[in-house]
């Protein structure tokens, strides 16, 4: 079943959905489990943002979310005539609806770090630098082996987190971009 922008769904929590924007996805260096699949393959499902409209019982609720696109289905026809019916009955409603934007959207990323001496913080903290420039994962990798950072990655668990922000899937070369990242003392 393929879905558009536009359409009136279900998602993965109960209610009545709208799409708003559906986003290709692509394997990355950092994808698990790749098999077969090489980097900038796009992944088989997309990810749906979508905006609640209405409760399961159709009572006003807006908010969103984002989901694979395997977690959603098109309305039924009963609850879908059930909708046309309030929108004709109320079209304010709607117009409030519309005006409703989604806030942006974060992915974090964190790593486990292992920091003993003041030489490697000094590195990291360049790494935060570097990152906060915009980078994608294969760059960000790059640069802690330029800078032999990748012998710090913890196994498990680390005396530092280096943390890392994506926005609302921003994407380059089918790579998502990181930003805004700090190194904290765990």
């Amino acid at each position: 079943m393929k879905v558009k922008k536009g359409d009136w769904i279900y998602s993965y929590s109960k209610g009545i959905f709208r799409i708003e924007e559906i986003i290709e996805r692509y394997y990355e260096e950092d994808t698990p489990l790749l098999g077969d699949n090489k980097v900038g393959d796009k992944m088989p499902t997309r990810t749906i943002i979508s905006k609640k409209f209405l409760t399961a019982t159709f009572k006003k609720s807006f908010g969103f979310e984002s989901c694979d696109e395997s977690c959603v289905s098109k309305l039924l026809k009963k609850d879908r005539n059930k909708l046309e019916k309030l929108l004709n009955l109320r079209p304010e409603l709607l117009k409030e609806f519309n005006e409703f934007k989604i806030p942006q959207r974060q992915t974090v990323h964190n790593t486990e770090i292992q920091i003993d001496n003041e030489s490697d913080l000094k590195k990291m903290n360049l790494l935060v630098e570097f990152i906060n420039k915009g980078k994608t994962y294969i760059d960000i990798q790059n640069e802690m082996l330029k800078l032999d950072l990748l012998r710090l990655k913890a196994e498990y668990s680390g005396n530092y987190l280096l943390q890392y922000m994506n926005y609302n899937d921003e994407l380059v070369n089918k790579r998502k971009v990181w930003r805004d990242a700090v190194i904290r003392k765990k």
